[in-house]
């Protein structure tokens, strides 16, 4: 199988900004549409740095832990740590939901998810979503 780092780059750099402006509209904080670009950017890079440095501690749980709380510091710059950790909650609440309806979604309507155009159509979904939801 072949791994295009553009697409992963991407394809990620969709994600994460997708699930940051869903924590955005459910925590209702200011967050600038800059910093939550920087944000998913970091995410991508991170991925990206997985494939290519192709470095196991990069698959550590406590890694991707760490990703994620950096993450959503950089996109919401909290000022208490109660917030901080309402942020963190609300953007791990939202993943796991995302996962759960996107494997629903491929599952129902038995989706070949390999294809370019059913991801992209996914993501459509999502974003409609994310905007008027």
């Amino acid at each position: 199988m072949t791994l295009y780092i553009d697409y992963i780059f991407i394809e990620n750099l969709i994600i994460d900004y997708l699930l940051l402006l869903q924590t955005k509209g459910i925590i209702k904080e200011k967050a600038t549409t800059f910093r939550m670009v920087i944000s998913s950017l970091i995410g991508s890079i991170y991925v990206c740095m997985m494939f290519i440095l192709n470095l196991s501690i990069l698959n550590y749980t406590i890694c991707k832990l760490l990703l994620s709380f950096v993450i959503v510091y950089v996109a919401f710059m909290p000022k208490k740590i109660a917030t901080y950790l309402k942020e963190i909650t609300i953007f791990y609440f939202v993943s796991i939901i995302n996962t759960g309806v996107y494997l629903v979604i491929i599952t129902i309507f038995n989706l070949d998810i390999s294809n370019n155009v059913t991801k992209i159509g996914l993501y459509v979904v999502r974003i409609y979503i994310c905007i008027y939801y």
